[in-house]
């Protein structure tokens, strides 16, 4: 795909982009929903302004940790923690009927999986608060996305937020949605979104991501076989002492030390030495401990990962 990208970059540079109605029309046929549901953005974070605007003075609930932007945009929010798991009772139990409730699954940094069937379910039970639902990571968990559950059985009252380039593996080309079944929400996404919202190269990348499913659905499948690969690696590396378990194209790992401190000096040291990037995430949660992110590559890079992250360990 990045291939045909960059052979056809010359001539798509050239022309605008198209009108919001056939992007949407693109990005619908790849999903497989209604048109009329959807709006294609320019990066998932184009709806973070529009979404602190529709919540105005409703209570918003965030889970903690998760993406810094949420943090952001709603800075006076209270958070739900995620230990990494969250209690599905507990939280359901206290949620309030005004509120803005923000879900992430999976999760990061932990790659905690709320089952989309429970969201919906939840939802339904909570039809005066607004669920918005970020799907990112999902499509490396197996679960069924919400915009299939709410296509087959609508439910106004979620908002699905997705970013596409990610998973596509083009992070540059800025792509995304927000997918909801609500035709309020929906007017106000009209006015709120510009006539002509993407690039040249990212329209031609909703094209190409037609013509390229099934590559893209072995990718994803061989993603995920991969992943249960370096979890028994990471599982039999001395210097972890837990791998949590991930619904996304990473893992959060507890390492076998006492100071937070450690989890730093790993990042530092295995990107000096070993030129291996990693996130430290060690003050994240909660009680504070030495853990790490780390992003699910290929086999060889997982056996290379694991030996730099013994040798390090052993130094410190």
């Amino acid at each position: 795909m990045v291939a045909a990208l960059a052979e056809a970059l010359p001539s798509v540079i050239k022309r605008d982009g198209s009108t919001r109605a056939i992007l949407n029309q693109k990005l619908a046929a790849h999903l497989r929903c209604d048109p009329a549901r959807l709006q294609a953005l320019h990066g998932a974070s184009q709806i973070f302004p529009i979404l602190k605007r529709m919540a105005g003075a409703r209570p918003v609930v965030r889970p903690e940790p998760t993406f810094d932007q949420y943090a952001r945009t709603f800075a006076r929010a209270s958070a739900y923690r995620d230990v990494p798991g969250v209690d599905l009772d507990a939280f359901d139990g206290s949620i309030k009927p005004d509120a803005v409730v923000i879900m992430v699954t999976p999760n990061s940094p932990t790659g905690t999986l709320i089952p989309t069937a429970w969201i919906h379910d939840c939802a339904r039970r909570h039809g005066h608060t607004l669920f918005v639902v970020d799907e990112s990571f999902l499509d490396y968990s197996g679960e069924t996305s919400l915009v299939d559950r709410l296509e087959a059985d609508p439910v106004e009252n979620i908002f699905v937020v997705k970013s596409l380039s990610n998973s596509l593996g083009v992070p540059g080309l800025r792509l995304g949605f927000v997918y909801t079944t609500n035709p309020e929400v929906v007017r106000v996404l009209d006015d709120e979104i510009p006539e002509r919202n993407l690039s040249g190269p990212a329209e031609l990348y909703l094209e190409l991501m037609l013509q390229h499913r099934a590559e893209f659905d072995r990718s994803i499948a061989q993603t995920r076989a991969d992943r249960q690969h370096f979890a028994g690696l990471l599982e039999a590396t001395p210097a972890v002492r837990r791998v949590h378990p991930s619904g996304g194209n990473f893992f959060l790992l507890d390492l076998r030390a006492r100071d937070p401190i450690l989890g730093l000096r790993v990042k530092e040291e295995m990107l000096a030495r070993y030129q291996i990037e990693l996130e430290d995430v060690s003050k994240r949660l909660l009680p504070h401990a030495p853990r790490i992110r780390v992003a699910v590559r290929t086999p060889d890079e997982h056996s290379h990962f694991c030996e730099a992250l013994s040798q390090v360990a052993a130094t410190l």
